[in-house]
């Protein structure tokens, strides 16, 4: 049912007819003996690739490629001896998930051994009666979990076994569950965004690609899916569109880790149905241009921001090339959620230049666990040392206009202190962050900003040069607002339990944090992130300690920074161009404003507060 299931690899092949199981993003170990009690790391997710058969598609192919005998005589011999003892065995059962794509493998080995006139009466029977035993283990409600992409797998595995097994007693409920799962399912864990409500791009990818297999099985064996199951896929391909990083590789935010998706396998098939998502895997090169620019997924509570949709040539990589925020101002909804309101992600000069630390690791006994899920390991402003409380964000606001995006967003995750935060992206090459927070009480604020993996940093007066490997500057960061502000920049060397990143899963690297700190009762932050751009000019100024105005080659961009009044400030963002006399407001507090006036070299802004 999965296109996954039909590749594997000769080496690993090769590997297993020595007795070598090689589990990605572990080193092998040797076993000369299957007992199904294995767990040599003491990790969830060896134990899950250990327990579902995957490996046997390695030596399917193998044979399939080569025809050599030996490795269907290696398969027959493991899943055999996993029939006669794993069965029996407890710790075989315990992941559902593994479960699931046992069934898959268990339902694939019997084909082809079928199909090759390999299959004995002996191992016939112990095969057919270990799929149906898996079958009625997965139709239990209890063992679906219905709740996160784990349950689109035990679903498709009951489908499966359903359909190729029409003379099981229970062969038809199967089915019918089946697909029962497969509708809910894809109602309840994808919101009305199109969104994977676990917040995490990796697994979004992850169960795009897995519902869309399923729907392609399901039309060439059986009735087809649903108009909501359709529907539902078309919202999931438009947000893919949006958020894959002009590089076409997935941002780390929530639980993911570092995955390109390219014009391949079943995303092929996808950009072949959807144009949009076509221009984006081509680079620009095939499919039409996206229609929007930026996009706030309202539901999710992701803000996506970029400075354009340009087109790759033969001699330059525009498209690589722009600039992506990724502004999070959603709700902890699911286990693979982080702590990590109002963080984001800058992209630009072809690569993550802040980015979130990445998922790491599931494993049980592992320290740094909390450092990942938690607040410290996110671009956002940490309180006392603290995480988040569980819980959502308000007053979203979100605006544009051809010049820039804005967003405004705040939370009252941690007791008894307000934080407001909002970004804008000025065209292509500035950023400006501005946080506020206030409380009765002091507090420590802390804003992080985790950098990529490899940079240098050089810190003069308010500003904070961002260097690559080589020596050449990346990015600014420029903190205007002073006032009793510490500044701090640790790596791996200072602090050995934070400032880490992971790429990989279960694999470390060291990359700089910046820690801008202040102890006070009410805090601001007023930070401009400037790419470098040697055509641009680009000044940002603290005129006074409520304006603060970027000069972006000749165009100023004034921010309006209002004091701390209980809880409702006025933000405005001022355009003012020698080309056009027009002003812009936009209140950032409620959605709720109107414009009045004629022509365009004058607007009059009012919101319901009587501003």
């Amino acid at each position: 049912i999965y296109d996954f299931m039909n590749k594997g690899s000769m080496k690993s092949a090769n590997e297993y007819t020595k007795n070598i199981v090689k589990i990605d993003r572990f080193e092998p170990i040797t076993i000369e003996k299957f007992t199904w009690e294995e767990d040599p790391y003491k990790d969830r997710y060896w134990r899950f690739k250990y327990y579902s058969l995957r490996g046997m598609r390695h030596l399917i192919y193998a044979y399939k490629k080569t025809g050599n005998t030996k490795y269907i005589k290696k398969m027959s011999e493991i899943v055999e001896s996993f029939l006669d003892t794993g069965m029996k065995k407890k710790n075989t059962w315990d992941d559902y998930h593994a479960v699931s794509f046992r069934t898959m493998v268990l339902t694939d080995v019997w084909w082809e051994l079928r199909q090759n006139n390999k299959l004995s009466v002996e191992l016939n029977e112990k095969l057919l009666k270990a799929i149906e035993t898996h079958g009625e283990f997965l139709l239990k409600g209890e063992h679906y979990e219905g709740g996160y992409n784990h349950g689109i797998s035990e679903a498709a595995a009951l489908l499966l076994v359903g359909i190729n097994f029409p003379d099981f007693e229970n062969s038809e409920i199967y089915k019918k569950i089946a697909i029962e799962r497969l509708e809910t399912g894809i109602e309840n864990i994808v919101d009305d965004d199109g969104v994977l409500i676990e917040n995490s791009p990796y697994y979004h990818f992850y169960a795009l690609e897995k519902y869309w297999d399923i729907k392609k099985y399901l039309v060439e064996f059986d009735d087809g899916v649903s108009q909501n199951y359709k529907n539902k896929l078309e919202k999931m391909i438009s947000y893919a569109t949006h958020i894959l990083q002009p590089n076409l590789r997935v941002p780390l935010m929530g639980a993911s880790i570092d995955r390109i998706i390219n014009n391949k396998n079943a995303f092929a098939e996808i950009a072949q149905e959807n144009p949009e998502f076509l221009y984006v895997l081509s680079e620009g090169r095939e499919g039409i241009k996206p229609r929007k620019l930026n996009v706030y997924y309202k539901k999710a509570g992701k803000v996506i921001m970029r400075s354009a949709w340009k087109k790759k040539e033969k001699f330059d990589n525009e498209f690589k090339n722009q600039t992506q925020v990724i502004f999070d101002v959603g709700a902890y909804r699911t286990d693979h959620s982080d702590l990590d309101a109002l963080t984001f992600n800058l992209y630009g000069n072809g690569k993550p230049l802040i980015t979130d630390t990445g998922l790491y690791t599931y494993s049980e006994t592992n320290n740094l666990k909390e450092y990942f899920h938690g607040t410290r390991g996110h671009n956002t402003v940490v309180v006392d040392g603290l995480d988040q409380q569980k819980g959502s964000t308000s007053h979203n606001s979100f605006s544009e206009t051809q010049d820039f995006v804005t967003h405004f967003s705040e939370h009252e995750l941690y007791p008894q202190v307000h934080h407001q935060r909002s970004i804008t992206l000025l065209k292509k090459d500035a950023v400006v962050v501005i946080d506020r927070l206030y409380s009765r009480g002091e507090h420590d604020y802390e804003q992080l900003f985790h950098l990529f993996a490899g940079a240098n940093v050089d810190i003069k007066n308010n500003k904070t040069i961002t260097k690559n490997g080589d020596g050449d500057e990346e990015f600014s960061i420029y903190q205007m607002n002073t006032d009793n502000l510490e500044t701090k920049k640790t790596s791996l060397k200072d602090d050995k339990l934070g400032d880490l990143c992971s790429l990989e899963y279960g694999k470390l690297v060291s990359c700089k944090t910046m820690h801008y700190k202040k102890h006070a009762k009410n805090a601001t932050f007023v930070t401009v992130l400037v790419l470098k751009d040697d055509k641009k000019n680009i000044i940002p100024i603290l005129e006074n300690k409520n304006l603060l105005v970027v000069d972006y080659d000749g165009v100023k961009y004034n921010f309006n920074i209002n004091e701390v009044d209980d809880k409702f400030i006025e933000e405005s963002v001022l355009r003012e161009s020698s080309l056009s006399k027009a002003e812009f407001a936009l209140n950032t507090i409620d959605n709720k404003w109107k414009l009045e006036g004629e022509g365009s070299d004058k607007y009059k802004v009012l919101t319901e507060h009587g501003k």
